[in-house]
């Protein structure tokens, strides 16, 4: 709607916008439109994309339902596609790939398969042994 000549424009910030969405009473349209308003706060330049970003993250992790969660991550990732930084990130903010070796450490020389462990035997007991089915014994 217009404004009318009498009323004064109201103008928000982007950050005030992205405050404001977070007050919406259902879950899951409050991540959609945090997610809309969130991509809008990146591209105005108020905030840094990075803070964003991993409030973002945080937010979206509470989806409980998977099949929501991945919709919810797919509409994410597409939103802010053109906002993500096209340089690698350096490996000291990631940690060093899984390949390295460096993960865990499991001795030199072993085999893989020395490393697995296997599950404890379940012990039993003599009272229960005895005892019928659907009855309680003290020991």
């Amino acid at each position: 709607p217009m404004n009318h000549p009498s009323q004064p424009k109201i103008s928000y910030t982007m950050k005030e916008l992205y405050d404001c969405v977070q007050y919406c009473p259902n879950v899951l349209s409050r991540l959609y439109l945090q997610i809309c308003a969130a991509s809008a706060l990146i591209r105005s330049g108020e905030i840094g994309a990075r803070w964003v970003l991993k409030d973002m993250i945080e937010a979206v992790k509470c989806v409980q339902n998977p099949v929501r969660g991945l919709f919810l991550r797919h509409y994410l990732l597409q939103a802010f596609r053109d906002k993500l930084p096209d340089a690698p990130v350096p490996m000291d903010q990631i940690g060093a790939p899984l390949g390295t070796g460096s993960a865990a450490p499991s001795g030199e020389g072993s085999n893989p398969v020395d490393n697995v462990s296997t599950p404890a035997p379940v012990p039993t007991s003599n009272v229960m042994m005895n005892s019928d089915q659907g009855t309680v014994k003290d020991s």
